[in-house]
């Protein structure tokens, strides 16, 4: 497992005959992440591409399964270099705001990218 947020968990994987290393993102039904959320992720990600945006191999949307797969970010996510998310482990808030805030703060840098 590489991570986990509101949306659910992220895994390590690898698909076969291409070996390309992948990161499978299964949403939570319990979670923050609805149908839509998944849609509009579906949706920016497919249209989008910029070197700093991950890009999307493909998704699963079967019954109330939601399956996103990207390439794996082989350096470690925006998060994992975002500066101020140490900040967070100081500050006494839960665990889902600071998800949240980081939610927040990656759409901003997504829609500041679109207009550059």
């Amino acid at each position: 497992m590489l991570g986990e947020g509101g949306f659910g968990r992220v895994y390590s994987g690898n698909i076969e005959g291409t070996n390309q290393v992948v990161a499978v993102k299964q949403l939570d039904r319990n979670g923050f992440q609805g149908n839509r959320e998944f849609l509009v992720e579906v949706l920016m990600l497919s249209l989008l591409s910029h070197p700093h945006l991950v890009n999307l191999v493909g998704y699963c949307a079967n019954g109330d399964q939601r399956i996103l797969v990207y390439e794996q970010m082989v350096n470690g996510s925006l998060e994992d270099h975002l500066q101020y998310v140490h900040l967070f482990s100081k500050i006494r808030i839960s665990k889902t705001r600071k998800q949240n805030l980081f939610s927040i703060s990656l759409k901003s840098f997504v829609m500041h990218c679109q207009q550059i």
